[in-house]
């Protein structure tokens, strides 16, 4: 779960959302909206619509594909690949760990995805 302090035309909120992060046995990331809450009202079925218009909106631009996964995986529980790309190489999320305030975030190299990253690399298309 996680809390912010939100402040829309000079008016102040708390936002607080929980995510249930997963990977599955293939390991492939699933992010479940479990509640989005502002101040004391529920929001949660707001948040998925405006996640699923988001998702429309951007679900064919390659330039957001990662943005656009997260969002399938969020409203539609969708896994997918948790590898990004960090100084030219390939992590991937091992873990995930959240506490009252934190989140952990735990990256490894990606040997697989590098090796495979640098033959498409090489490769005219």
């Amino acid at each position: 779960m996680a809390m912010a302090n939100i402040n829309i035309k000079g008016v102040d909120f708390v936002v607080t959302v929980k995510v249930n992060p997963k990977i599955n046995r293939a390991g492939q990331m699933i992010l479940k909206l479990d509640k989005v809450i502002i101040g004391a009202v529920n929001m949660t079925a707001v948040a998925k619509i405006i996640a699923s218009q988001a998702y429309q909106n951007i679900r064919s631009n390659e330039k957001y594909a990662l943005t656009a996964q997260i969002l399938a995986s969020i409203i539609k529980n969708e896994p997918f690949e948790p590898v990004f790309e960090i100084d030219n190489k390939q992590v991937e999320i091992q873990k995930i760990e959240i506490t009252p305030g934190k989140i952990t975030v735990k990256l490894v190299h990606s040997k697989i995805f590098n090796s495979f990253y640098k033959l498409l690399k090489n490769q005219p298309i």
